[in-house]
């Protein structure tokens, strides 16, 4: 894992110098964080991935690191795909070290030191459209096209959301266009909701969705994650 001298450069944690931000206390003691990430597949069915780690924050001059330890994974797929299982069971997460802002808000991730907006999202399908030299004979192909853009949207929730531990209790939801090779119009659908614990600022529960649609077709992808202050499995 990246140390945190690596994520955040002395610039960055200059910029908080001298500002009046909001700052929050962060807890002490072990945690226990959930993440379940779910992406449908062509026949209905769907893979889903679950994963637990033992959590501490660590506070310093300005901000916090959050060090995790992973105690649980669990991989639901399709038998085709056991293979497949077997490989992402095994895979590490990569996620921290994670490096928290005074307000709590993410500034940086093990191997996750960028958050692709939807605007990036819409560029990227655009751009694997003109490689590939889809032609207007190919316009019926809709599978091509969904399988293009569920490529793109899955990057969307490859990253740790920004406002993870300090989130906004606002439902968000917002659908953009995109622009098919034939003319036609496909969606990116993007929403967020999330609740926190019982008088703090810290997360409970928190759920973000991504949905790609080609006419009536649609494909979803979403990550629901849980914050609890008993580290035991789920």
């Amino acid at each position: 894992f990246l140390g945190i001298g690596g994520l955040l450069s002395s610039s960055s944690l200059s910029a908080f110098q001298g500002q009046s931000i909001e700052r929050v206390i962060f807890p002490t003691g072990q945690m226990r964080l959930t993440r379940r990430l779910s992406r449908s597949l062509r026949d209905g069915k769907a893979i889903i991935v679950t994963r637990s780690w033992i959590i501490e924050f660590q506070p310093l001059s300005q901000g916090a690191s959050v060090n995790g330890e992973q105690i649980f994974v669990d991989v639901k797929a399709p038998e085709a795909l056991a293979r497949l299982s077997e490989i992402e069971a095994a895979r590490p997460s990569g996620m921290f070290p994670l490096l928290l802002a005074p307000d709590g808000t993410l500034m940086a991730a093990g191997e996750n030191t960028s958050q692709k907006t939807i605007d990036d999202a819409i560029k990227a399908a655009q751009a694997l459209f003109e490689a590939k030299g889809f032609s207007k004979a190919e316009a019926a192909k809709q599978g091509q096209y969904m399988a293009q853009l569920q490529r793109v949207s899955g990057s969307l929730l490859d990253e740790v959301p920004i406002e993870l531990f300090n989130p906004s209790t606002e439902a968000y939801r917002e659908v953009r266009e995109v622009s098919m090779p034939d003319g036609g119009v496909g969606e990116f659908e993007v929403s967020w909701a999330a609740a926190r614990q019982k008088d703090s600022w810290l997360l409970a529960s928190a759920k973000r969705e991504v949905v790609t649609r080609i006419g009536e077709s649609e494909r979803r992808a979403s990550e629901e994650w849980t914050l609890s202050p008993t580290p035991q499995l789920p």
